[in-house]
């Protein structure tokens, strides 16, 4: 029941609403990396990796990355005056968080 139900919510989010779900995710399964649920091929996850390791060891997206948190970082400490005025910088430092550790996971593959 819980599988039909999740699949009904991606389906109503997906096509109502034009939303991302967890299909669209990257997910990484035994070694093999999942886009849209099919496996990838060998030469694009390749290309994964590649490009996965470029971003982590790339100064310059270290220092956006740095720049972009203390942004957040001052809108969530010194500008935010509701719970409502928090949503935004919560989700960018989440964002990064995530992305992060995407990037992380892909680029441990071989």
């Amino acid at each position: 029941m819980k599988k039909i139900k999740s699949k009904l919510v991606n389906f109503v989010v997906r096509n109502v609403f034009k939303g991302v779900t967890t299909v669209d995710f990257l997910r990484i399964v035994k070694g093999n990396i999942y886009q849209n649920g099919k496996m990838l091929p060998d030469d694009v996850k390749e290309s994964y990796i590649r490009n996965s390791n470029i971003l982590l060891d790339d100064t310059l997206n270290k220092q956006i990355d740095n720049e972009i948190r203390r942004q957040a970082e001052l809108m969530l400490f010194n500008e935010s005056n509701s719970n409502d005025d928090m949503i935004f910088p919560k989700a960018v430092l989440w964002y990064i968080q995530k992305r992060n550790e995407k990037l992380k996971e892909i680029s441990k593959l071989k």
